[in-house]
């Protein structure tokens, strides 16, 4: 005979933390003070409104009755409240640390044609809307091989005519045919002129 255990996860009810309608301990205590001064006022405005010498009273244009003015009294005093509990339970902004873009780039830059699309793909970087959103700050780094030293010039002049904003944080010629450029040097390079910065 094969008894069920009382204790099986199927037959247990789910557990789903504290209810949603229970406050974050603390907070009564936090909106006391303002809990407090909302109701002596709401008592203030409609002890004013009952011992008025003035008939019809002034509140009575926009609601009507003293049962109207209670009403908009409480709602208002109700808003204000749920304003201070909001204020009271969101989390505290902390600072965000910087956020950087780094748009790696590995590059083997042997023909003109080549060097034309290098310099079209700067271009398009150079062009792009800067600031970033929330202030995020774009920098590119670069691996790249260029056979021979008259192409090589005509490689880093492209850099520092075409990335100024944004900046290049890096660039590290490899030098050899034999070492590839790659994106991992690439980072590296970011990696190692970030840390220098």
């Amino acid at each position: 005979v094969v008894l069920a255990d009382s204790r099986d996860p199927l037959l247990e009810p789910p557990v789903f933390g504290p209810p949603l309608d229970v406050p974050p301990a603390g907070l009564t205590a936090r909106i006391a003070t303002s809990r407090e001064q909302q109701r002596l006022e709401v008592q203030e405005r409609l002890r004013a409104y009952d011992t008025a010498t003035e008939f019809p009273r002034p509140e009575d244009k926009m609601t009507g009755s003293r049962s109207g003015l209670e009403l908009v009294v409480r709602s208002r005093s109700l808003q204000e409240l749920r304003d201070d509990l909001v204020e009271q339970a969101s989390p505290r902004q902390r600072p965000c640390p910087p956020i950087c873009v780094v748009s790696l780039m590995a590059v083997h830059i042997t023909t003109e044609q080549r060097l034309q699309k290098l310099r079209h793909a700067l271009r398009t970087i150079a062009e792009q809307q800067l600031p970033l959103p929330g202030g995020a700050e774009l920098v590119v780094a670069l691996s790249w091989y260029s056979p021979t030293p008259e192409l090589a010039t005509r490689v880093e002049a492209c850099f520092e005519e075409l990335l100024i904003n944004p900046p290049a944080i890096g660039s590290s010629n490899t030098g050899r045919p034999n070492v590839p450029p790659t994106v991992a040097a690439a980072s590296a390079t970011a990696r190692d002129s970030s840390e220098d910065q």
